[in-house]
């Protein structure tokens, strides 16, 4: 146990980055993790989103803010439902403090935290708001602002988007 210990404080010693949230955090720092999307960095977010015809709602956050860490439950809640695997929508997360040369990238630029922008290539960013941040207010407000919710979809997709529950 203090092998561990002693370990996950090496690490953060010789991580500039965490050792930056360490300080400013002092010491109570604890990641927000996903399982349920895919974690933006400088290196792969034009592979992934920027060359890509995909659907996309991206969460921007601080791992230090108490916002941001509050929905994180709901954003899993929605990432891991059948809107991706059905609907073929893609879910990344940004992490803004770790990766503050990609907020300059992104279409829309974020103040606050957390931040979710839904779009594709070829539309410009919806903006979720967060006066309801609950996991329906979330999927009702991703299946609304979905391309083929407005009429061009598809397949499972677009049955997923007609027939979703409120």
């Amino acid at each position: 146990e203090r092998f561990i210990a002693s370990t996950k404080a090496y690490n953060t010693l010789v991580n500039v980055d965490q050792r930056k949230v360490y300080d400013e955090s002092r010491g109570s720092y604890d990641p927000i993790l996903s399982d349920f999307s895919v974690s933006l960095t400088w290196f792969n977010y034009d592979k992934l989103v920027a060359d890509s015809s995909a659907v996309w709602v991206i969460q921007v956050y601080d791992d230090l803010d108490a916002s941001s860490k509050y929905f994180a439950q709901q954003w899993d809640g929605v990432a891991g439902s059948d809107l991706a695997e059905l609907g073929g929508i893609k879910f990344g997360r940004v992490n803004a403090r770790r990766d503050r040369d990609l907020l300059n990238r992104l279409p829309m630029r974020t103040r606050t935290f957390p931040t979710v922008m839904l779009f594709t290539r070829d539309t410009m960013p919806s903006i979720f708001s967060l006066a309801d941040t609950s996991t329906k207010a979330l999927r009702k407000w991703v299946i609304a602002e979905t391309p083929f919710a407005q009429g061009g979809g598809s397949g499972n997709a677009y049955k997923l988007v007609i027939e979703s529950p409120d």
